[in-house]
């Protein structure tokens, strides 16, 4: 007997027919859904074609890589694992019931067969490993929804109503695979193996008479759960894909741009607009990823607002953005919401990293903020903040003429011409005498290894990250351009930026306006430096060191191997935190959080503080945000004359020889 596909045995001549009635309507239910979902964003085709087609080959890459290979999802193991079973054990149940429709109602039609002799043995075995691989996936995921509940996850009767209804229809397809093999006998039953063993337990009496409803039932579930697709977070079948295909990859993109000032300038536009105020003023990317997020609570578990008790959960704040949408709400977004939740956010971009669904929270927040700074609805500090940067060019409202003069043995680009780079000083160390520490370390470093460096001492300005952060968008756009004049009037080809706020925002933010000069973080320089020989230093030995990542440098540009591998040099064994690399925990500084006050139950920088204090070694960074947060965090917990936090300039120079 030649093995074969046989297609509604044990049932009825009139199954067939209904099935595919049945079927058509969940076609229409399901499209519908579909519909009206992305209808519910105001999300067109056209918008999805643009999308896809602005980076073809990036988004073909991006579905082969977050989609298909699931590395997204996997890169927390606990979710991540019976999802990824569950997908790819649903992966392979579709692309089966599809070719059993393509062999029994189109091929057998026309005299050929794709489901007989070795290659149906092979799908037997291959749709019973694929319902095995789903089952424990959908099982996993019960056990921790309903048993292990853990705090970052939000069940709801949605969640119920999709996890029994797979696991129905799951089991409910292993029952009549068993019960066909125990009423029609064939040879070849050891290929459905999971159904063969469960066979041998079936009454052939009991078989008979609840086989027809069975597969009723089997099969209604299934068609509901397709039509349930538009209505449910099932959705996010479609919509994540698309927000996986069509979103940016890592490192964290940064803010959008609402306008651009140098445009508006050269077309002569007077009206502009920043900020989102309805929930349409979201560009059709993000409302794509808010219409993709699942509450899988990532965002929520990863998040040093949420873990220091303010207002802001990112997985909450999304879900009401979704909520919004999909109940048509017309409110203006800041009357539906604390202004507290807006204000609450570091942007170190924890959330974006993790998140599935791609959605760039922090981006929206800076977005609201450019709304409220827009019709100046901040406080006082803020408000003081952005007057210190637009009156005196700096952060703490201080004169410029003493922004760096204590530098006075260093050179500017007017007296010195030929240089190889622009050391760029900062707000923090022409002011603060703890950061001008790292200044100080930097310029031994730097001229040790004969380097010709400038500084522009009374000239420099503030690089405007806090204003951006802040949401003053058209300040920072001035600053941007200003700064950009002034480079290229010294012809500054090469910067070196000792703080990664201004790295970040010299590397990755003033291109978008015209900017050509390279940025080089003091910790990569270091790095070349002592691969290079130009700068040699003692080895130690028997001294351990924390590393904290900035967000800046290790989630929003990668660079955590860089400090790492100095430190190694320098023999200093390295200790990791509980969180590192791009899964460091912010300091708390972060989105001009550093200038103003939010209510919270623990200060973020006394929880990172615990978390590094625990490895038993002195902690070393490399931003002077960080460091003076760790440091004031200290001093207030009264463990400073225990703790010592460095910048990995202070060791290397420490260590020169």
């Amino acid at each position: 007997m030649i093995p074969e596909r046989m297609n509604f045995i044990l049932l009825p001549s009139w199954v067939p027919s209904v099935m595919y009635v049945v079927a058509g309507l969940t076609a229409v239910l399901f499209v519908y859904g579909i519909y009206r979902r992305f209808k519910a964003f105001e999300l067109s085709f056209g918008d999805l074609k643009g999308m896809l087609c602005a980076d073809k080959r990036g988004s073909v890459g991006r579905f082969v890589k977050r989609v298909l290979a699931q590395l997204k999802v996997l890169g927390d193991p606990s979710g991540g694992i019976p999802h990824a079973l569950f997908f790819y054990g649903m992966l392979v149940l579709a692309l089966g019931t599809f070719t059993v429709f393509l062999d029994s109602d189109i091929l057998e039609h026309l005299g050929a067969r794709i489901l007989m002799g070795a290659s149906y043995l092979i799908f037997e075995l291959l749709m019973d490993l694929a319902g095995a691989l789903t089952l424990t996936g959908l099982v996993i995921a019960a056990v921790r929804r309903f048993i292990l509940r853990p705090e970052r996850l939000k069940t709801s009767t949605e969640d119920v109503i999709i996890l029994l209804g797979l696991l129905y229809v799951v089991c409910s397809g292993y029952l009549l695979e068993a019960i066909r093999l125990k009423l029609v006998p064939v040879s070849y039953a050891g290929w459905s193996f999971l159904g063969d063993v469960l066979s041998s337990f079936v009454d052939p009496r009991i078989a008979r008479l609840v086989y027809v409803p069975l597969w009723w039932t089997h099969i209604l579930a299934a068609f509901i759960l397709m039509a349930y697709i538009g209505f449910s977070k099932l959705n996010h079948i479609l919509t994540m894909a698309l927000s996986e295909m069509v979103s940016p990859d890592l490192p964290i993109p940064g803010l959008s741009t609402p306008f651009n000032l140098l445009d508006l300038m050269k077309g002569g536009e007077e009206e502009i607009k920043q900020g989102v105020y309805v929930k349409e003023d979201l560009s059709p990317l993000r409302r794509l990823n808010i219409a993709a997020c699942v509450s899988c609570g990532r965002c929520h578990e990863v998040c040093p607002a949420r873990t220091a008790g303010r207002s802001l959960s990112p997985r909450d704040f999304v879900g009401d953005l979704q909520f919004m949408f999909i109940r048509g709400e017309e409110d203006q977004l800041m009357d539906r919401m604390d202004e507290e939740v807006v204000w609450s956010c570091t942007t170190c971009a924890a959330c974006t990293c993790v998140c599935p669904a791609m959605v760039n929270i922090p981006d929206i927040l800076v977005d609201l903020r450019r709304a409220l700074v827009a019709e100046n609805r901040i406080d006082s500090k803020k408000r003081d903040l952005l007057y210190n940067i637009s009156t005196k060019g700096n952060t703490m409202g201080l004169p410029q003429v003493e922004r760096q003069r204590w530098l006075s043995d260093v050179l500017t680009p007017a007296e010195e011409r030929d240089f190889d780079y622009l050391y760029w000083i900062g707000c923090q160390a022409s002011y603060d005498p703890r950061t001008k520490k790292i200044v100080d370390a930097m310029i031994r470093i730097m001229r040790k290894a004969g380097i010709k460096f400038v500084v522009l001492k009374g000239e420099e300005r503030c690089c405007g990250e806090p204003v951006r952060k802040l949401g003053e968008e058209g300040r920072f756009q001035e600053i941007v351009l200003e700064n950009i004049e002034l480079f290229k009037a010294y012809g500054v080809k090469e910067i070196v930026v000792h703080c990664p706020h201004g790295y970040n925002t010299f590397k990755n933010e003033y291109r978008e306006f015209g900017a050509e000069f390279e940025v080089i973080s003091h910790v990569e320089l270091i790095l070349r430096l002592l691969k290079e020989g130009r700068i040699r230093v003692r080895r130690v030995k028997g001294r351990k060191a924390v590393y904290h990542d900035p967000c800046n440098l290790a989630r929003y540009n990668g660079i955590y191997e860089a400090p790492r591998e100095v430190l190694r040099i320098l023999g200093v064994e390295v200790v990791e935190p509980e969180r590192s690399g791009v899964d460091t925990f912010c300091c708390g500084a972060g989105g001009a959080n550093y200038w103003y006050e939010v209510k919270e139950e623990k200060a973020i920088s006394k929880i990172r503080l615990e978390q590094l204090t625990s490895k038993h070694g002195e902690i070393l960074t490399a931003c002077p945000f960080c460091m003076a947060m760790l440091e004031d965090a200290a001093r207030s917990t009264g463990v400073d004359e225990k703790v010592k936090v460095m910048d990995l300039a202070e060791l290397v120079a420490e260590l020169l020889e």
